[in-house]
């Protein structure tokens, strides 16, 4: 079963594995992958760009915290 969600530049997301908060930026050119900015709680500000597999990150209002 697929998981996979589509987004669109500027949503919202949280990485189910990573435990993170970031902003969607764009598909990655390699399939199956994406680019987020992950928010980094210790530095204000700051955010860590990442490329990761695009079947991990869902919408980040859908997580129950």
């Amino acid at each position: 079963m697929s998981t996979e969600q589509t987004f669109t530049p500027g949503d919202r997301v949280y990485h189910r594995q990573l435990k993170r908060y970031g902003t969607f930026i764009e598909p990655s050119w390699t399939s199956g992958e994406s680019i987020v900015d992950f928010d980094v709680p210790d530095e204000p500000g700051y955010e860590d760009c990442l490329r990761i597999t695009t079947a991990q990150p869902v919408a980040a209002d859908e997580v129950n915290t």
